[in-house]
């Protein structure tokens, strides 16, 4: 890299965490240790994709008086996204960050830990970030708290955010600047010209005070440039006291569900993916299975403490979206009901004792048996919670309130129908506002059998009618290939 190639078009993907060894801690006030070269030194540019997969890089040490020093130095139209740095120190002049010293590319999804410190040597440093000293691209979807020192232009995210570049959807929780410095801000410290939208912070200091001075528009309030707010964890209980802006970030694969439930009216981006309401649980005697009916929601802005199901848009591994919005004036998980079955949110993390058990289902995540060792169980599906089972606080899980054996009002098997058998699993039907369906779980295509003789794409969605466009779909519980 630093020899010249800028891997333009290359793609890169880190496998596992990496662990530096070093010789002195990263808040050793006299360390000069360096023990890494960082990736990119301008004028060499990093201009292709490195995928951190949500791995940790530590233990880094650099101690330098070149500029543009950080894990990447300098980033020219490559993207570096869903990597952590922690345990880090890095001290340098102009230009200096956790993540890119320089970027001119995109940053997305990557964080700088409370145990990254981002030092100066010099005279006159500036332009230092815990993510990126020097923004001339996007910055997005980024947490930052980091500790910062001794530089101009100075700031949680971005150092100097340049001209119509972007800082968006970044969080920094906790970030500290010391020293005698201008133009410092727990988002931006220098914006001419940038573009700031959805940024939040907590908790952060400079020289003492609260970090939301900037300069140049830096701390705005326009589309919540970047607004103090308060900063939930995605596995942390929510208090109940909540008052004004409330954000947090979490982390979804593209294309597959998740329940969510917020304390804040929400509205979503068109682009971020589909959310759906509850629609009941129902017994399809022909198919022999459990469904959950969910809804496609089409209105502009969710409701606070009303769970959903989401689907993100994408195949991305990993897709974070920052949530946010305005507390709620109660804040206490809702529930939607639909005859004995409820959809309920949780603010706090439950766990499930032997006598809870029998009536509640979680979301699954991954695939493998249902709790009666028996039932093949897709992700997707909703399980029945066994002892031990928890869930984190921002979700939602389904529970069957009714006095009677749901099977008893079905068409089910008779050696289903004794007291208290519940279903093992529960499969989802996601039905989309046009009212076409697709099944989250297609792996036995037996199910998309229909009497009319249905097409059905390989993800489940229910055609109009036969397909006119080549490629492979299901028909009569088969595999059709339509040339």
């Amino acid at each position: 890299m630093n020899g010249g190639e800028g891997y333009h078009g290359t793609y890169f993907k880190l496998m596992n965490d990496i662990a530096y060894p070093y010789a002195t801690d990263w808040d050793a006030a006299d360390s000069q240790e360096n023990n890494f070269t960082r990736i990119g030194t301008g004028p060499e540019f990093f201009s292709g994709t490195f995928d951190g997969q949500g791995h940790t890089i530590s233990g880094i040490r650099i101690y330098s008086s070149d500029l543009c020093q950080g894990l990447f130095g300098c980033i020219n139209e490559g993207c570096v996204r869903n990597v952590t740095l922690a345990d880090a120190r890095i001290t340098g002049k102009y230009n200096v960050a956790g993540i890119a010293g320089a970027n001119g590319g995109t940053i997305e999804n990557c964080h700088v830990t409370a145990n990254v410190l981002i030092g100066a040597t010099g005279n006159n440093p500036s332009r230092h970030g815990g993510i990126a000293g020097y923004n001339h691209g996007t910055v997005d979807g980024c947490t930052s708290s980091a500790t910062l020192s001794q530089a101009q232009e100075c700031g949680g995210i971005v150092g100097c955010n340049e001209n119509d570049n972007n800082v968006k959807n970044c969080l920094a929780v906790g970030v500290t600047i010391y020293g005698d410095n201008f133009f410092v801000g727990a988002i931006v410290g220098f914006n001419p010209g940038g573009t700031l939208s959805h940024n939040y912070y907590s908790d952060c200091t400079a020289l003492g005070r609260p970090c939301d001075i900037g300069c140049n528009g830096a701390d705005i309030t326009d589309n919540d440039g970047a607004v103090e707010a308060t900063i939930l964890s995605d596995a942390a209980n929510v208090p109940t006291n909540l008052s004004g802006k409330v954000a947090f970030h979490r982390d979804f694969t593209g294309g597959k569900a998740s329940t969510v439930v917020f304390p804040f009216a929400y509205t979503p981006s068109a682009t971020e993916g589909k959310y759906y309401t509850f629609g009941g649980v129902t017994y399809d005697g022909n198919k022999g299975k459990w469904i959950a009916t969910m809804n496609e929601y089409t209105g502009t802005t969710l409701s606070a403490n009303t769970p959903y199901l989401f689907v993100p848009a994408g195949t991305e591994a990993h897709k974070p979206v920052l949530f946010h919005g305005e507390a709620a004036a109660s804040i206490s998980a809702g529930t939607t009901t639909n005859g004995d079955w409820q959809f309920k949110g949780v603010y706090a993390e439950k766990t499930w004792a032997a006598a809870d058990c029998g009536r509640d289902y979680g979301f699954a995540a991954t695939s493998g048996k249902a709790t009666d060792g028996a039932t093949d169980v897709e992700a997707g599906d909703f399980v029945m919670l066994a002892e031990g089972a928890h869930i984190k606080p921002l979700r939602s899980y389904l529970t069957y309130t009714g006095t009677d054996n749901p099977w008893t009002t079905t068409n089910a098997p008779a050696h289903r129908a004794s007291t208290g058998d519940m279903p093992a699993s529960i499969s989802v039907v996601l039905v989309s506002a046009d009212g076409s369906t697709t099944k989250i779980t297609t792996t036995d295509f037996t199910d998309l059998t229909d009497s009319d003789g249905a097409w059905y794409t390989l993800s489940g969605t229910r055609l109009n009618g036969k397909p006119s466009a080549k490629g492979l779909y299901i028909h009569n519980g088969l595999k059709v290939v339509i040339k």
